[in-house]
């Protein structure tokens, strides 16, 4: 598989650890995983955000990295939400 597209969807997971290996193992090498979620930043987020949502940004970088990925860049700046773009090594 060349992609995987999650969209305000990683802070649901119970399992994240999990998760992130099966797409890992879904991608080829080189293949991309896109991740867009609540910024869970003072400035932006509501109440229910910052008590719903784990992670902030750098949170989830470190944990999408850990899973095998390398990040890549932030391919749309948006005010509520971030995108992340990474790459499966």
């Amino acid at each position: 598989m060349d992609q995987l597209f999650s969209s305000a969807t990683h802070h649901h997971l119970e399992y994240p650890k999990t998760v992130l290996a099966s797409a890992h193992a879904a991608l080829r090498p080189g293949g991309e995983l896109v991740v867009v979620d609540f910024r869970k930043h003072p400035s932006v987020a509501t109440d229910w955000v910052a008590g719903h949502v784990r992670l902030d940004r750098a949170g989830m970088i470190a944990e999408v990295e850990q899973a095998g990925f390398r990040f890549v860049d932030e391919p749309l700046e948006l005010r509520q939400f971030f995108m992340l773009r990474f790459e499966r090594m």
